[in-house]
């Protein structure tokens, strides 16, 4: 197999000459676009550096990959494909979990023109990352712009006290559809701890969190963020939020004048 140094190849998840070599005993060699990873039993990367210099990621480089636990992405990565890590770690009510821990993913460089939506759908997360200005500006439609479901259906439980903290800054840019949508399954969410910078302007149909806890800061909209005319529940930007929203003590009266479906979740920061 040849490899380019400046693309990571889809090469563990589903690879059934992966999972013969490793059934029979033999060793996986390490791709010349990775420091160092760890392997379960199955050939799937339990934990894997990409070496600085790389600058894509292939459209769902590890999807399905429960064993996922940790990767490291440094800043030259440019450009990250489609459900790239969704459907990573898994959450039950037994408490059967492997958690994704997002800590080392730098999204700096991370074009906003590159088609990275779902990237972290459906996953059990952990830690803490940054979404930068420039990966939501440009977004225009809600289905149809590069990152929607960004976060869609995945779970931030609070196991051991573990959080999920997102860092949004969304300077006049739109919130897609569905980009923080986080589970719904009961207390699945409450690590959630996302924070949003700027004034964005939402998209409707539960665009920035639906939640059974967790918490939602608007660090800066002491006004409400503009958004289209709400004529059912469904279409409410936080369908089903039941955890609790924070925004600037100047602008209480008017979110929960706008909002008022949730109006009793809704605090002034530091309170």
């Amino acid at each position: 197999m040849e490899y380019n140094n400046n693309t990571i190849k889809k090469m563990y998840h589903g690879n059934s000459l992966v999972n013969m070599a490793v059934a029979s005993g033999g060793e996986i060699d390490m791709p010349v676009n990775l420091s160092a990873a760890e392997f379960d039993d199955y050939g799937r990367m339990v934990s894997f550096t990409i070496k600085n210099g790389v600058t894509s990621i292939p459209d769902y480089y590890q999807f399905n990959n429960i064993s996922l636990t940790s990767c490291t992405i440094p800043s030259s990565v440019t450009g990250i494909g489609i459900s790239a890590f969704a459907n990573t770690g898994i959450h039950d009510s037994a408490g059967a979990n492997t958690m994704f821990d997002v800590s080392n993913i730098d999204l700096s460089n991370v074009s906003g023109k590159t088609s990275f939506s779902s990237i972290f759908s459906n996953s059990c997360l952990k830690g803490s990352i940054t979404i930068p200005n420039k990966l939501l500006t440009g977004s225009t439609s809600g289905y149809t712009t590069a990152c929607y479901g960004l976060f869609g259906n995945s779970y931030a439980p609070n196991d051991n006290g573990s959080t999920l903290n997102i860092n949004v800054y969304a300077d006049n840019v739109v919130i897609p559809r569905n980009s923080f949508y986080l589970s719904c399954t009961a207390n699945f969410s409450d690590g959630l701890r996302l924070t949003i910078y700027g004034t964005p302007t939402f998209l409707s149909t539960a665009c920035i969190c639906c939640s059974t806890g967790g918490t939602v800061t608007f660090a800066d909209c002491k006004t409400p963020p503009d958004a289209p005319a709400y004529d059912t529940s469904y279409n409410f930007p936080f369908y089903q939020f039941k955890g609790t929203l924070y925004v600037p003590s100047a602008g209480l009266s008017a979110w929960k004048a706008k909002y008022s479906l949730i109006a009793s979740q809704i605090k002034a920061i530091g309170t």
